[in-house]
């Protein structure tokens, strides 16, 4: 964290890191809300994966610049997954193999 300090303070990175997790996992679920309801709407859809790649990018810059990359690495991954297995969710229940 000391080197977080020096480009913002921490209570305020705090606030901005759940807001952005916040935002993506709040997508997320209001896309499975819809797809229940049998609805879709491509700007929720685009503002997930906005926020899905925001999140990584902050996660993996934060591996490139801190002490110790790999704790970061290995969560980087996850936003951008949790929306692949979505989409991929959403075009097996529009097959038949359902």
């Amino acid at each position: 964290i000391g080197w977080l300090g020096a480009l913002m303070p921490w209570p305020v990175a705090t606030v901005v890191g759940l807001g952005m997790d916040g935002g993506w996992l709040a997508t997320l679920a209001y896309e499975r809300r819809l797809a229940a309801q049998g609805d879709h709407s491509p700007v929720v859809s685009g503002l997930g994966w906005t926020f899905g790649f925001l999140a990584t990018g902050v996660l993996v810059a934060h591996a490139l610049v801190g002490p110790s990359p790999a704790g970061w690495l290995a969560v980087a991954w996850l936003p951008l997954a949790a929306k692949a297995l979505w989409l991929v969710h959403g075009l097996w229940e529009r097959t038949a193999l359902t």
